[in-house]
């Protein structure tokens, strides 16, 4: 009787046994906990958090620990048409997969043992109000600035929050790439400025912004299916801009894509700002291609804005070939100009040479925009101050001939005289207004080929 119920015992530890090993392994790992407001299942000792039961907050985190075990990941879709201000993920958490489909989120904090290859807090029916993304500096993967998300050495442009209320954004310098997806959906978006370091944009990185035209440098050889000019309507497909414009070089990856997508292609100097057939095309190729004006490092050349004093007086010392070793560590005459700085030296030559005295108080004027008539002062004391005759008359035709400063009435007469400057289309000399880089650039280019230089 004992031997016939141990049987009966061992052949039903036996069938249980057998029972259990069938069933399938992901079933057994995939058993969901609950722990206030999170649903998550435990696997290798570490905790995935596969739903949030709790309703909209100000401000939430995603815990680090759920009975007890690490949490590591954070699935998809869980905080679904969820309102919140800010959400931050605690330290530990390593992976984050796309789980702000529909909600409403400004502000995204990560830890910085975050290294996820996926974002999705941004892509396709993410979140439309995200305004910052900040990851947490010791990340070994990942920098942020300005809730723009980076590579660890900001070559990679690997996301830029859909709600950020910029409407233009100028890529930093570093950047090599502009990853898929990384702008997409950023409305708010009317400008963007690609640095001449990028080689490729990925698909879809600037689908559904509020771009309508791009200038793109032709130092991008690769650019994505859908990468600009298309805009996304959920589960109705993708859409063209109506008349999106593509800038670029003629020949480069720019014409290739806007032709093959049926975008209108405008053709650009060498740099992506400076539009062929503009009134200061020719003088801007001319002037960088002496040297004598260069372009940012982004690679424009910035043809609107105003020119500095003290950049003027470099250009000017450039020009000249001056040698300016001499210069270098001399105490600056001018109290405002900071030894050292990459203007002294330029500046301290001016003044030795009777190019320049500065204003009355002593001060060059470090920062500010050089006006017309300043320039025309400049170029008359470095030819050596020429006689002039007949002032008067030559700028009697200026209608705000009265606003010339006297100290400078006849150095714009020569300027004028010489065919070097010319009044504005309206019939104003503008003596007091900033001149701009093309202006000095059409102006350096007339002087130069006048022999002056």
């Amino acid at each position: 009787m004992k031997n016939k119920t141990t049987k009966r015992i061992l052949f039903g530890v036996l069938a249980l046994i057998m029972i259990v090993t069938s069933l399938p392994l992901a079933g057994v790992a995939s058993f969901a906990y609950t722990s206030g407001n999170w649903e998550y299942t435990v696997s290798g000792g570490e905790a995935t958090i596969t739903a949030y039961n709790g309703g909209d907050v100000s401000k939430l985190t995603v815990p680090a620990t759920l009975g007890g075990y690490k949490v590591t990941t954070v699935k998809y879709d869980i905080f679904f048409c969820n309102k919140f201000d800010t959400v931050t993920f605690s330290e530990g958490i390593e992976d984050i997969d796309g789980c702000f489909m529909y909600c409403e989120v400004k502000t995204i904090n990560l830890p910085s043992t975050f290294y996820t290859d996926y974002f999705g807090f941004c892509g396709y029916y993410a979140c439309s109000n995200v305004e910052k993304i900040n990851i947490n500096s010791s990340n070994p993967y990942f920098s942020s600035s300005n809730g723009v998300v980076f590579n660890k050495d900001k070559t990679v442009l690997l996301e830029y929050p859909d709600g950020k209320k910029d409407t233009s954004y100028k890529i930093p310098g570093t950047v090599k790439e502009i990853s898929r997806e990384s702008f997409h959906g950023a409305k708010a978006l009317k400008d963007v400025t690609i640095p001449s370091s990028v080689k490729t944009i990925g698909m879809d990185a600037f689908e559904s912004t509020g771009l309508e035209k791009v200038v793109i440098p032709k130092t991008v050889t690769n650019i994505g299916d859908y990468a600009f000019g298309y805009y996304l309507i959920p589960h109705s497909g993708t859409y063209e801009v109506p008349g999106f414009v593509v800038f670029g070089v003629k020949g480069s990856e720019a014409e290739r894509y806007a032709k093959n997508n049926g975008f209108i292609f405008c053709e650009i100097g060498e740099f992506p700002d400076v539009a062929k057939g503009s009134w200061y095309y020719d003088a801007v190729k001319y002037v960088s291609k002496k040297g004598f004006i260069t372009g940012y490092q982004n690679g424009r050349f910035g043809p609107s804005e105003n020119i500095r004093r003290q950049d003027f007086v470099s250009i000017l010392a450039r020009i000249s070939g001056a040698d300016l070793s001499q210069y270098q560590n001399v105490k600056p005459k001018l109290s405002d100009v900071k030894q050292g700085s990459y203007y002294a030296a330029a500046v301290n030559w001016a003044v030795d040479e009777g190019i320049i005295a500065g204003y009355q108080n002593g001060k060059f004027g470090v920062g500010d925009p050089i006006t017309r008539e300043q320039v025309a002062a400049i170029f008359y004391r470095y030819m050596g101050e020429p006689y002039v005759s007949g002032a008067d008359s030559v700028l009697a035709k200026f209608r705000d001939r009265s606003k010339i400063s006297p100290y400078a009435k006849t150095a714009v007469a020569w300027a004028v005289q010489n065919n070097i400057i010319s009044g504005m289309s309206d019939g104003r000399i503008a003596a007091k207004e900033g001149a701009s880089r093309a202006q000095i650039a059409v102006i350096i280019q007339k002087m130069d080929q006048k022999g002056m230089f």
